[in-house]
């Protein structure tokens, strides 16, 4: 029976993970300020805006600076702009975002996947603001995902995004791997020896 015990908790500590969360901050966005955004890397995850979505760098505002923006200030067509989060292929967990809200309210959604099939959806309304301009933090911690979708409706001047905090499970590396598995083998055989000896 111990010998089941030990091999047990030796399993559960080959297969533990270690979560950890990680925030997209924007801090690596190269200027100018009002460029339109493209796509951006950031501790392994990619934010890239949807279709025909028009997002610009804030790098005169943000939590702190910079952020991104999207309305019509950033000159866009539509006043709803959607950006999709991924770690290639990876699973994560959502945790919260930041929101400015401009001149006007702003509705958002945000939509985590896994495979394809939706996970949870999130939505609300942030009050706009008519200055100084502040960001409202809103989120919720997640099941994991493979694909967040943000989603903006902007009724203001701009809604900025910024510190998307996800949460990642990182497995231990290889050699503390194997000393874990040794481990159980060495105290399986400890424990055979034992139950031979009585």
């Amino acid at each position: 029976m111990k010998a089941r015990t030990l091999v047990f908790a030796a399993v559960l500590a080959f297969l533990s993970v270690a979560a950890s969360a990680t925030t997209i901050t924007f801090g690596g966005l190269a200027g100018p300020n009002g460029a339109v955004f493209t796509t951006y890397t950031e501790s392994g995850f990619t934010v890239s805006p949807n279709g025909a979505s028009q997002w610009c760098q804030g790098l005169l505002f943000g939590n702190p600076l910079p952020s991104l923006f999207t309305g019509p200030v950033c000159g866009s067509p539509t006043t709803t702009n959607a950006l999709t989060v991924t770690e290639g292929g990876m699973a994560f967990m959502f945790s919260s975002l930041d929101i400015a809200a401009n001149n006007g309210n702003t509705l958002f959604s945000i939509i985590g996947t896994l495979l394809g099939v939706p996970v949870f959806l999130f939505s609300g309304t942030v009050p706009g603001q008519f200055g100084p301009f502040g960001f409202t933090t809103v989120g919720s911690l997640s099941g994991l995902i493979d694909q967040l979708v943000i989603t903006f409706s902007t009724a203001g001047s701009s809604s900025n995004l910024d510190n998307i905090v996800l949460v990642t499970r990182t497995v231990p590396e290889p050699g503390s791997l194997v000393l874990i598995g040794l481990g159980a083998l060495v105290a399986l055989a400890v424990a055979r020896r034992r139950t031979r000896a009585m």
